[in-house]
């Protein structure tokens, strides 16, 4: 019963983070706490792959342990994001510079918004690289595979912010709303293709990938239900 309490709440606490984070928003840092922790019994006491279960929450804590790194530290560490992506996008009018403690994308010389946590390669490049390393495989596979989603993620998150401005500046809108229609698409298309590159030197990944998310929803499923089938 706990696992599968705790399959629930992990479910609804992630629905809510996703929104938060699709709102160009970030959850609390409690909150990934809290998410990490409801892990353990769902790890601990689920009746299925426990692999396939941990290739999942390598991908859950890559995308979330993240947003405790000091905002300082994240400003040091970013910094590679800020060289690659301008690289990328001066050519589109858009550029990031640290000003006044903070990275501000700016297009067409304006500042247009700022460029968090849950926007940078430290999120998407550790999601990218965790869920390999703890998959099935030779060590050499898991590491090329893990390096190929960690190098992956700078060129595509930095088009996935050109999308955003792009389309906002194209579409009149506000970047809240251009972030909440374009990024979420962006992001997932991305992870798709990437994760996709990863099976090609991991063969077996992406089933076991589908296997600790279909566990991990079936042990969530609503008891009525599950009794029933």
């Amino acid at each position: 019963m706990i696992e599968r309490l705790s399959a629930i709440a992990l479910l609804l606490l992630t629905a809510h983070a996703l929104w938060v984070h699709a709102s160009a928003g970030e959850v609390e840092p409690l909150e990934v706490v809290a998410l990490e922790a409801l892990w353990a019994p769902v790890l601990l006491r689920a009746p299925c792959d426990k692999r396939a279960l941990l290739v999942v929450f390598a991908g859950f804590s890559g995308y979330f342990l993240p947003r405790l790194i000091p905002y300082d530290a994240f400003l040091k560490l970013a910094i590679t994001d800020v060289i690659f992506n301008n690289y990328v996008l001066r050519p589109l009018g858009v550029e990031m510079k640290v000003t006044n403690g903070e990275i501000v994308i700016f297009y067409d010389q304006r500042p247009y918004a700022v460029y968090a946590v849950g926007c940078s390669s430290l999120r998407s490049g550790a999601f990218l690289a965790l869920m390999p390393l703890a998959a099935r495989g030779s060590l050499g596979r898991r590491l090329l595979a893990a390096a190929l989603g960690y190098l992956l993620s700078y060129p595509f998150n930095a088009l996935r912010v050109a999308a955003i401005v792009v389309a906002g500046e194209a579409l009149g809108a506000d970047p809240f709303l251009a972030h909440l229609l374009v990024s979420p698409l962006a992001s997932v298309l991305i992870a798709t293709l990437i994760m996709v590159v990863q099976e090609l030197v991991l063969p077996g990944y992406l089933e076991e990938v589908s296997e600790g998310v279909e566990c991990l929803l079936k042990l969530a499923k609503p008891w009525w239900r599950s009794r029933s089938t």
